[in-house]
């Protein structure tokens, strides 16, 4: 099933729109990646997970990918377990 998701024409579009709306509610870096696991998990994000994200969206930057940095990590969020899995 995660194969499916990472591969998937479906999560890559909700990827997409996922960050097109982070993008367009907040400017700052460290608001859209509040906003981001408000949304994806109903939290925010820990100081390590904060640390992580950004060190992903820099790497990302500079990766030669068909999704932008936002729209990655927004892919990675939505095939995360703790997405898929509700407690």
């Amino acid at each position: 099933q995660q194969l499916f998701a990472l591969n998937s024409p479906f999560v890559l579009a909700m990827a997409r729109s996922f960050a097109e709306r982070l993008e367009a509610s907040e400017k700052s870096e460290e608001r859209r990646l509040r906003l981001a696991w408000q949304l994806a998990f109903g939290r925010l994000p820990t100081e390590r997970e904060t640390g992580h994200a950004r060190e992903f969206l820099r790497e990302a930057a500079t990766a030669d990918e068909k999704l932008g940095p936002w729209e990655r990590l927004c892919h990675s969020l939505l095939t995360t377990n703790e997405f898929a899995f509700v407690p």
